[in-house]
């Protein structure tokens, strides 16, 4: 995901969710004042490892701070075939 640097982006919410064989990573970014100041993307990652690094990456490029950083993870249960 490479988001425009010049944006000021002070909030990231993200979803990761397991798909077969791989990950989704969905991220919105926003800034926290101005709400119509937004930037959304969707990549694919090939594991869980990969997916944080991603979600840290850009955290990091935007010097987001952990406390406006929500994250939702969304694992198959491999026992009764569902998602949680």
């Amino acid at each position: 995901m490479d988001f425009a640097a010049s944006r000021t982006c002070t909030r990231l919410e993200a979803r990761i969710t397991q798909e077969e064989g791989d990950f989704t990573v969905s991220v919105q970014m926003r800034n926290g004042e101005n709400h119509s100041e937004t930037a959304w993307g969707i990549e694919k990652a090939a594991s869980i490892e990969m997916a944080s690094g991603m979600l840290a990456k850009l955290a990091a490029q935007f010097c987001i701070s952990q406390e406006f950083i929500k994250i939702r993870i969304v694992m198959n249960n491999h026992r009764d075939g569902t998602l949680h």
